[in-house]
């Protein structure tokens, strides 16, 4: 990791806690934190970022909490409220889709991975992507990890780019 930062490599970072894997919450969080400063992207649930901040307020401690870390963006996953980002000073939230929810399983790797494909689309990568194409992408990634809790299993449920262009275009935002 330390050599993919020196080289300028985009570091993702999606720590994925998950409590029973741990001998204890201490010991996660702090191998999580020590890995924060590295990561280009960070993608946190808003548990998580409670877990790791010890505040429930992401909106108001979110955008310090990111430039402290040097992140370049960070998106908070909400559940059926959508997902936050903070990106180039632009913070944000947006709603989701109005999927019908079968299992939740993988919806958040989803989200991450239409994120970071899309961006991969950009020749001049993150720098190259303006707020308002990073909120496109957020919308795009909501829309994936909907799709993807309409179905059991986390790689079966994994929807095509045109299966997510059509939620977006036929499937109502889900108004919380």
């Amino acid at each position: 990791v330390e050599h993919a930062k020196k080289s300028g490599v985009l570091i993702s970072y999606d720590p994925n806690l998950r409590p029973p894997l741990w001998k204890s919450l201490d010991d996660a969080k702090k191998m999580i934190t020590e890995f924060l400063p590295y990561a280009d992207i960070l993608k946190l649930s808003d548990e998580e970022f409670e877990f790791l901040t010890g505040q429930a307020d992401f909106e108001t401690h979110a955008p310090a909490f990111a430039e402290k870390l040097g992140v370049k963006c960070l998106m908070i996953t909400l559940g059926p409220k959508g997902a936050y980002f903070c990106f180039k000073g632009v913070c944000k939230t947006l709603q989701t889709y109005d999927t019908k929810v079968v299992d939740t399983t993988g919806s958040g790797d989803a989200f991450i991975g239409a994120v970071l494909g899309k961006i991969t689309q950009f020749p001049g990568g993150l720098e190259a992507i303006s707020p308002e194409q990073m909120e496109d992408i957020v919308d795009f990634a909501n829309a994936s990890g909907s799709l993807t809790a309409c179905a059991k299993g986390a790689i079966p449920a994994i929807p095509t780019s045109d299966q997510v262009e059509s939620c977006r275009k036929n499937t109502p935002l889900l108004i919380i």
